[in-house]
């Protein structure tokens, strides 16, 4: 049988994700929703160009970062 990977188990839980959630800062959860977006989205060209929203979602990152310091 194949191990599963951390990520698989999360995914495979509600419980699991909803209590990592609560864990989570606000800054890692803005940076990760940067991140994801920046993956999936067809008009940012990574390292290069950013979409509205990317740019949104980075000032959201970095107030929160800035205001967990």
């Amino acid at each position: 049988m194949a191990k599963a990977t951390v990520r698989e188990l999360v995914q495979s839980s509600p419980r699991v994700t909803a209590q990592l959630n609560k864990l989570e800062g606000a800054a890692q959860r803005a940076h990760r929703l940067y991140l994801d977006h920046m993956q999936g989205c067809a008009d940012c060209g990574y390292g290069r160009t950013q979409c509205t929203v990317a740019v949104g979602l980075w000032r959201t990152y970095t107030a929160a970062r800035d205001g967990e310091r």
